[in-house]
């Protein structure tokens, strides 16, 4: 019967110190050297040592060890750090000169063999490794990873009656503990003891199964007696948050996912772990409500658990291979410290039986409930000798078989005989025929394990489910919609977009996401993100936006955020600015801009101007036509035309006053309309009006340097020589001439009247006042020779 808990143990201190303490008082009589020498020693001489072991010895304090090896032939010794120290003969001391674990690799094997490799009967050579503390021998020092052993035959007499002590992680880098292997009657001829965390490989760890196509890990250090290297401590093991997804088998699946189908899907078993140990997943495929670790008829995935976050991959297949049937599964996981499987291969007999104990830090053994599932393998399983002529246990039933008091004998558990006292796991017979083994473990793995403490998870409901069903038959299987896709099971078209859920999907994909928003396509009325529903962006109006791709780019526009091709996204050209670019049509053409490379029409331009930039992507105003502005430019933009004349305020001659003809008498830059001496005649147009006319105010700046000027003249605004004589208006007035008599503009200020400005004509200010008095004193010196003579 299994223990309900294990006896607390000591500190890890406590446990060193009187581990240190025992050690000490105990050396000078009990201390000897390990192996199968001399009287006392651990094993038989029968039990020859193969050439394939590798012997291991530790060191702690070097400055007062040495090891001895005898036996038959030589060792190679390497140090801690895997250099060689060198090759010793049998008696040899060996000097360590650093603490850690010293390997020595036999260059023989133990025994003579025949011509065909098989061992001579009789050849057997005792062999032992000793480490001596200041020249005194201590135990505890010596192990090896697989013990290889050529006993001779699978006889009684060559049966191995020792014991192995297995040095156990205790759940983190610090702790460990000793667990005690003890045979009776182990018979295999050429066998090996060794021991892990998970029994064979594969997915049957945790089963005994054929030799063949399966392997068992050489993980623990067996010592030969309780190790002085161990903590004798663990901790306590505890499981959190135990949990199932399905879906993995296709990256970003829906995190809520709980079923799988059975054998197509994958999914994941998660657990958070506070140490390193083992852990056992377990489900209650046969409905009895047990987690039977031991039953075939339930589902068991055993494996390493690491101290954190633990996650198991999970088929949807049970341990035979074929599919979890259709319904609800309770799972389960045990987490367990210090699990210890010995998988004996190919060893014919175990009569009376392996036990299992926990060992204290003061040498006290603690007995373990051993597990095992032969089912694989009980078909070849034969009657034990008397006084136990049964069959042999096929399973340790699901609360294991207890070792039972270390000082009593053991008992083998049968198959349908319960003996009193049963506590030993024992098989086979000691028969050969035809010089091979018998059983259930001839060539085969029979796992038997154990652990120190654990910790069980309360049970979760897993869902197997059938994967052809499709409720809303959108293409899209039920499972699929529930853990890949996350869309409705009962509607073809989740979001009502008028887009089936297998085409928003692709076909079943997770995560499809046009916009990346936080919405998947299925579940987005805006696939794309664009401003315009996905049920609009259907330009042919047929029901069905998968066909329109306005821009001939392969995407719909319900996945294209740009459908025109324009460069500019649909939010983009809605120029209203009322959320809906369906209603904005800056050429009322009755196309949206949207889905126009060219909103504003002014590419029918380009026969006028080849160049223009006018799709909107490069049209500096888009939504706004070039003019025919006489096309001062090609960005698209009608030209700046402040008077609305119709000609660009760039080459207006006139901008602020419209002037369509942009008539310019004078040629000047400024067209007549502004223009205040059209003529161009040096008189403002305001200044040549009829003398009937008053002369304006302004008139007076143009004789600005004839004080006596009070008038206008009445000459032609658009005439700048209105007398026809040779100067113009301008030019008369500002000599003193007479604009209106053609006579005076050759010879000034001889003719004065008729019309002029009433400036005087010979006044000083004129220009041509130095003119004027050299011709009076001419006439003067002529007058005055004259009178003279």
């Amino acid at each position: 019967m299994r223990t309900g808990s294990l006896p607390a143990l000591p500190s890890r201190l406590a446990v060193a110190s009187a581990l240190t303490a025992c050690c000490a008082c105990l050396a000078p009589n009990l201390a000897r050297a390990e192996g199968s020498l001399g009287a006392g020693a651990e094993l038989a001489s029968t039990q020859a040592l193969r050439v394939t072991t590798d012997i291991f010895v530790d060191v702690i304090n070097p400055a007062v060890e040495t090891i001895v090896w005898t036996g038959k032939g030589n060792v190679t010794v390497t140090d801690p750090l895997g250099a060689t120290v060198g090759t010793f003969a049998s008696g040899a001391t060996i000097t360590p000169s650093m603490s850690g674990s010293y390997k020595l690799d036999l260059l023989e094997n133990q025994f003579d063999v025949d011509g065909n490799g098989g061992l001579v009967n009789g050849t057997q050579v005792a062999w032992d490794v000793t480490l001596f503390v200041s020249g005194v021998p201590r135990d505890g020092r010596v192990y090896s990873f697989a013990w290889g052993f050529n006993t001779g035959g699978f006889n009684m007499a060559s049966a191995t009656n020792a014991s192995f002590y297995a040095r156990v992680p205790g759940g983190d880098t610090e702790s460990f503990a000793v667990m005690e292997l003890r045979t009776d009657g182990l018979a295999g001829f050429i066998f090996e003891v060794q021991g892990n965390s998970t029994g064979v490989r594969g997915p049957n760890a945790g089963r005994s199964v054929p030799e063949v196509g399966n392997s068992a890990a050489n993980e623990y250090q067996m010592y030969l007696n309780p190790p002085d290297d161990a903590t004798y401590s663990f901790l306590g093991p505890q499981v959190r948050d135990f949990s199932f997804r399905g879906g993995t088998e296709i990256t970003g699946g829906v995190p809520a996912c709980d079923e799988f189908v059975g054998g197509a899907t994958t999914g994941e078993f998660v657990f958070t772990s506070n140490v390193v140990g083992s852990f056992h997943l377990v489900c209650d495929l046969n409905r009895d409500g047990r987690f039977d670790i031991v039953d075939t008829g339930d589902f068991l995935f055993l494996g390493a658990a690491v101290a954190g976050t633990n996650r198991v991959p999970f088929d949807g297949r049970d341990n035979n291979g074929n599919p979890f049937p259709v319904g609800d599964h309770q799972c389960s996981v045990r987490l367990t410290v210090g699990e210890f499987h010995y998988v004996g291969r190919d060893i014919e007999t175990s009569f009376r039986g392996l036990r299992m104990f926990q060992v204290g830090a003061n040498g006290s053994l603690t007995p373990l409930n051993m597990f095992w599932n032969d089912a694989l393998v009980q078909a070849n399983a034969t009657t034990m000798p008397a006084p136990y002529a049964f069959i042999s246990a096929s399973t340790s039933g699901p609360l294991g078989l207890n070792s039972g008091d270390p000082l009593d004998p053991p008992v083998p558990l049968g198959e349908t005989v319960t003996p009193p006292g049963a506590n030993a796991r024992a098989w086979g017979d000691f028969v050969a025929m035809g010089g091979s083994g018998t059983g259930k473990g001839n060539e085969a793995y029979l796992d038997t394990y154990t652990w120190l403490s654990e910790d069980v998870s309360a049970p979760i409901t897993i869902h197997s489910v059938d994967g052809s069903i499709d409720s809303d038959m959108d293409g899209l299987t039920d499972y699929t919609e529930r853990c890949i896709t996350g869309t409705l099971t009962d509607s073809a078209d989740s979001d009502g977009d008028t887009v089936n859920d297998f085409v928003e999907t692709r076909g079943g994909m997770p995560n499809v996401n046009t916009d990346m928003d936080l919405l998947v396509d299925a579940l987005d009325t805006d696939d794309d993100g664009d401003c315009v529903p996905t049920a609009d962006e259907d330009p042919d109006h047929d029901g069905d936006p998968t066909n329109d791709d306005s821009d001939g780019d392969t995407r719909p526009d319900y996945r294209d955020a740009d459908d025109d091709g324009d460069g500019i996204g649909p939010c983009d050209e809605d120029a209203n600015m009322n959320g809906d670019p369906l209603d904005d049509d800056a050429d009322m053409d009755g196309i949206p801009d949207y889905l126009e490379l060219d909103s504003d029409g002014d590419c029918a331009l380009r026969a006028t101007i080849p160049n223009i930039l006018c799709q909107d992507n490069l049209d500096q105003c888009p939504l706004v036509p070039e003019d025919a502005n006489d096309y001062m430019d090609d960005d698209g933009c009608p030209e700046p035309d402040g008077d609305a004349d119709g000609v660009p305020d760039a080459i207006d001659n006139c901008p602020v006053i419209p002037n369509t003809d942009q008539a310019n008498l004078d040629d000047d830059d400024d067209g007549d309309v502004c223009d205040e001496d059209i003529d161009g005649d040096g008189l403002r147009n305001i200044c040549e009006i009829p003398t009937t006319d008053a002369c304006p105010v302004a008139c007076a700046d143009v004789c600005a340097d004839l004080p006596s000027c009070s008038g206008c003249a009445a000459t032609d605004p658009r005439d700048a020589d209105s007398d026809d004589g040779g100067l113009s208006d301008g030019a008369e007035v500002a000599r003193g001439g007479d604009p209106l008599n053609e006579d005076d503009d050759v010879l000034p200020g001889l003719i004065s009247g008729g019309g002029v400005y009433t400036c005087g004509v010979g006044h000083a200010g004129s220009p041509l006042a130095p003119l004027l008095a050299f011709v009076a004193l001419g006439l003067a010196l002529v007058v005055r020779r004259g009178s003279r003579s």
